[in-house]
């Protein structure tokens, strides 16, 4: 063997095992070998620092924090029926969206002056603070028309929000009827839904917030002729089931409901009072934000 090939031999044994180029003329003597150089490699790569990792980990799922200003001059590009989802992005988009500003802004954007509002949803009134968000969203459902268009398309009985299985759990606060004796009659019950005290935003301004029929539905239901209701024994207590059918005469329909008192809603065997109306012509769900909402508390005085 010459020095050349001694030369060659020691710089390819001190190359590493990937550098290597094994031609024929190359022998492995131990494989072995190589398969210990690469357990080696991984248990460097398994010994890392978990804190190191967990860090890197936490860096990434921080992600950017950008200023209060930003999400409130995006804020005036959020349509109406996007407002909760804008306020599900982030802290401060929420944020932004319990200010007196963002209810005002909304107001004015979609405000159309050839539309005449009620006196208790002019212009005026946002001026102030006091109950801003209340009248925007009223406001709202005349000017705007995606929202207006809900009001004008009456859905099938039974389909959400329109369906008197909605309105379950809910306490009964105030019962009214309208009608002359031996003519069709009118029934109003007003529902209003318990919203506890966590889920209200008090870091906020109240003001903002306040209205004296939030989270008030009224089931309004015609019927052919008087139904002898128990006021007094249906009002406070917690619509514990709905049932609507058909009619005995299969022509109309039938409305039953079911209260309990709210104190003994847990227990084993709560005391149940059950109301019927038949027959019922129609039955309608009015939202505390419906234009129509308002007609039905003038029917009180």
């Amino acid at each position: 063997m010459d020095i050349v090939d001694v030369t060659q031999k020691k710089l390819q044994e001190n190359l590493n095992w990937y550098e290597k180029n094994f031609d024929d003329e190359f022998e492995i003597e131990n494989l072995e070998e190589l398969d210990v150089i690469e357990d080696e490699r991984l248990d460097v790569n398994s010994n890392v620092q978990p804190n190191v990792v967990h860090h890197e980990e936490a860096m990434v799922s921080e992600g950017l924090v950008y200023p209060p200003d930003i999400w409130f001059q995006l804020s005036k590009y959020i349509a109406p029926e996007d407002v909760w989802r804008f306020a599900c992005l982030c802290h401060d988009a929420c944020a932004v969206t319990n200010t007196v500003a963002f209810w005002r802004s909304l107001y004015l954007r979609h405000r159309d002056p050839k539309i005449k509002l009620p006196q208790s949803l002019s212009k005026e009134l946002i001026e102030g603070t006091y109950g801003v968000r209340y009248i925007t969203i009223c406001a709202l459902y005349l000017m705007y028309e995606p929202l207006r268009r809900k009001t004008v398309i009456n859905s099938p009985i039974g389909e959400g929000t329109v369906s008197p299985y909605s309105l379950k759990n809910q306490i009964c606060k105030y019962i009214w009827s309208q009608g002359n004796p031996g003519a069709e009659f009118t029934y109003y019950l007003m529902f209003e839904e318990h919203v506890s005290k966590k889920n209200k935003p008090l870091q906020f301004d109240k003001d903002i917030y306040a209205s004296n029929y939030s989270y008030q539905t009224i089931l309004k239901v015609f019927c052919r002729s008087y139904q002898n209701l128990p006021q007094a024994e249906i009002m406070g207590l917690q619509l514990a089931d709905v049932f609507f059918n058909v009619s005995g005469d299969m022509r109309n329909h039938k409305l039953r409901l079911v209260f309990q008192s709210e104190r003994t809603r847990w227990r084993g065997n709560p005391s149940l009072t059950t109301t019927v109306l038949d027959p019922v012509v129609w039955v309608r769900i009015i939202h505390w934000w419906h234009p129509q909402f308002r007609n039905c508390i003038e029917c009180i005085k």
